[in-house]
């Protein structure tokens, strides 16, 4: 299937309806890999240095919203990772976020949508965008994104490029998390680039509420001298109101937010 797609895009121009306007384009699309995107190593959660990995995670998901997971190469399951990452999650739930262990069961992580991405050669990269610019609007994403450079995350007024590394996945906050830690973790703006050499496949796993989870800043999380960030709603209606203002990341965000 690869071959095929990769061989109708030979030759040709790229499709007019592929063409984005010239104010949403990527522009500089061959943006080199960022070093400083940071990598959490999860094999060792389970040793003397699980309070260390927590506080990597933290910050990077404060500072960033992404982090790359790596995994040792004797484990090349998929499961057997989310399965590594289940356990520091519940460790940073406990030690550093103040939730009960089982908070992000049952309705708040209903949902698992598995994604598959595949971006054949582009004839022209620097008119359209495998992905455009956008926030996720889940809780958290797992993503493997494979060999090739594609995915760009935007910080600091530029975009920035997610090296890819073997035996790694990208984790990246959803607005859900960023609104139940009440501003204390960031969802990350980003999007994915093409190229005009080779193709790109990636795969993510995207967690999802269920359509009528409430969600809201946990109390726990709101420090003493701040209010909270955001009004409670059921997650259906931030889907709805997500769907309608795709591509403006703060829009999502601004009917749920409480100006105080």
């Amino acid at each position: 299937m690869e071959k095929l797609v990769s061989n109708w895009f030979n030759d040709q121009a790229l499709p007019q309806s592929y063409i984005f306007p010239p104010e949403t384009r990527p522009g500089n699309h061959t943006i080199p890999g960022c070093s400083t995107i940071p990598v959490v190593d999860l094999s060792k959660a389970s040793g003397l240095d699980r309070t260390g990995i927590v506080q990597q995670i933290l910050k990077a998901s404060r500072e960033f919203g992404f982090f790359q997971r790596t995994r040792p190469a004797s484990t090349p399951r998929i499961r057997n990772d989310l399965a590594g990452f289940k356990q520091v999650v519940q460790t940073m739930k406990r030690k550093r976020l103040g939730l009960s262990s089982g908070f992000f069961g049952d309705k708040l992580s209903e949902s698992v949508l598995l994604s598959v991405n595949h971006y054949p050669p582009c004839p022209d990269p620097s008119l359209t965008l495998g992905v455009s610019r956008h926030c996720d609007p889940n809780l958290l994403t797992i993503l493997h994104q494979g060999d090739v450079s594609g995915l760009q995350v935007y910080r600091d007024g530029e975009w920035i490029g997610v090296e890819p590394l073997h035996n790694a996945f990208v984790v990246n906050i959803g607005h859900q998390l960023q609104i139940i830690s009440n501003n204390k973790l960031k969802s990350a703006e980003h999007r994915a680039v093409t190229n005009s050499e080779v193709a790109r496949t990636t795969a993510a796993f995207f967690i999802y509420p269920s359509d009528d989870c409430i969600i809201e800043p946990v109390k726990s999380l709101i420090d003493t001298d701040e209010s909270p960030a955001y009004r409670a709603f059921r997650f259906k209606e931030f889907q709805l109101n997500y769907v309608s203002r795709i591509g403006n990341p703060e829009e999502s965000l601004e009917p749920f937010k409480l100006h105080v």
